[in-house]
């Protein structure tokens, strides 16, 4: 009878603490998606000033640049995901006529996401010297590619891929062994 106690107590004192840690994560995880948005446009608009070198209307310029960019490829990506969609049922239905009219929407609607990275850049340029303009265009670049390496990590290289032959190889593929 006492084990029994000693057991159930047990049990309910992981429930009560099991509980707790998951009221922890969730209330980490309440955060938005318009917060985690504006914590990243903050984070990126951080990086330009430091690495621009930016004075505060300079960098109230910026920050109105990247997030009417931000705002205009929302819109944007919207249109497409829309067209998209409109392409997938004229495709399923097999209406050739609104199947050609909805491949049009979709290939205007991409070509204008596409030029918001070109408006952007026409906004900079008038707004800042050349020497900020060539700064702005490299950390965008470092920052697009820090973005791809977070969302597409690099494969792992192949284990047969052999650069030159080196007689540390042996003829045999290696044995991969799967350890939990």
């Amino acid at each position: 009878m006492k084990l029994l106690r000693i057991i159930s107590f047990l049990v309910i004192l992981g429930a009560v603490s099991c509980n707790f840690c998951f009221e922890l994560s969730a209330q980490t995880r309440q955060e938005t998606d318009v917060q985690r948005r504006e914590r990243v446009h903050q984070l990126i608009l951080m990086r330009f000033v430091k690495g621009m070198n930016l004075t505060r209307e300079e960098s109230a310029i910026l920050d109105n640049i990247l997030r009417t960019r931000q705002q205009k490829k929302q819109d944007r990506k919207k249109t497409v995901l829309f067209a998209e969609g409109e392409v997938q049922k004229a495709t399923e239905l097999g209406d050739k006529v609104k199947l050609a009219k909805d491949l049009q929407k979709l290939h205007d609607a991409k070509k204008k996401l596409s030029q918001v990275d070109e408006e952007m850049f026409a906004e900079v340029k008038s707004n800042f010297d050349e020497i900020k303009v060539g700064q702005f265009v490299i950390i965008m670049g470092e920052i697009k590619n820090d973005v791809r390496s977070v969302q597409r990590p690099d494969p792992p290289p192949s284990p047969y891929f052999r650069p030159e032959y080196n007689s540390d190889y042996s003829p045999y593929p290696p044995q991969h062994i799967w350890v939990p």
